[in-house]
């Protein structure tokens, strides 16, 4: 009774994999489930785990995929390809904050009449010095 109810399983997945619907839902499955690891995989560089033990392999594979969801996170929220890229975009947000601060102080000290420059300041304290 228990092989045969065993057996009639084994058909009725065998049938309902083997359909049109069941080979539909294996495309589905391929192309979102099984990319994602396989990009853990490849280019996560899980292929090879160099730690010893189940437990530990398991701890492994659990931070890769948790890293690999808060990188599609940051992707989402902040559209940017990857976590990575954000340092670049970082570095040049700051870069153009500055370079306007800048223009502006001069925008400002040419609406002013203000004649201070860095160098005019350096060149009256080596003047103080001399004297």
């Amino acid at each position: 009774p228990e092989k045969c109810a065993a057996q009639k399983a084994l058909y009725a997945n065998r049938r309902r994999v083997r359909g049109r619907r069941g080979r539909r839902l294996q495309r589905c499955r391929g192309e979102m489930v099984e990319r994602t690891f396989a990009h853990m995989y490849e280019t996560g560089g899980m292929r090879r785990v160099w730690v010893r033990g189940h437990e530990n392999v398991r701890k492994r594979v659990l931070i890769q995929a948790a890293a690999c969801n808060i990188g599609l996170l940051l992707r989402h929220q902040t559209g940017i390809g990857t976590p990575r890229s954000l340092q670049g975009r970082a570095l040049s947000a700051i870069c153009r904050l500055i370079d306007r601060l800048i223009d502006r102080w001069g925008r400002l000290r040419r609406a002013w009449g203000f004649k201070w420059t860095p160098t005019a300041l350096v060149g009256s304290i080596a003047h103080r010095k001399a004297a």
